[in-house]
């Protein structure tokens, strides 16, 4: 297993704060985390700050990389829909690439390695 990286920085509490809710704003409510192709660059450039600021808030207020929080959030997402019982017509693989995952293979992935088991038995506990 990888060890997480420490952060040093100069991030003062308030702007650390603040670039949480413009990140949390960005990536949930606007929905940029369904884009498959978003990376830490371009949450960079929308923010208008540098990489080690992201990943410093990122690891501070959301305790991990920007590609682990990204896929937290997107497995929560894939939750709630997987539970709705107006989206059983849909297949988890569908439901995965709707979140913004670019595969079945990374949605799968990334479930076993935060969620647990399948997407597919968490839905039968539901439906």
């Amino acid at each position: 297993m990888r060890a997480k990286r420490v952060y040093v920085t100069k991030l003062n509490p308030q702007t650390a704060e603040r670039l949480a809710g413009q990140i949390r704003e960005l990536l949930i409510e606007k929905q940029y985390l369904t884009d498959p192709n978003i990376s830490e660059s371009d949450l960079c450039a929308w923010l208008g700050v540098n990489r080690p600021t992201v990943a410093a808030t990122m690891q501070l207020r959301f305790d991990g990389t920007f590609r682990e929080v990204l896929n937290r959030w997107r497995i929560e997402r894939a939750k709630v829909l997987l539970k709705d019982k107006r989206q059983a017509r849909l297949s988890c693989e569908q439901i995965g690439l709707s979140v913004g995952f670019g595969s079945r293979q990374s949605f799968y992935n990334s479930w076993k390695k935060i969620a647990g088991g399948t997407p597919q038995a968490y839905r039968q506990n539901y439906i």
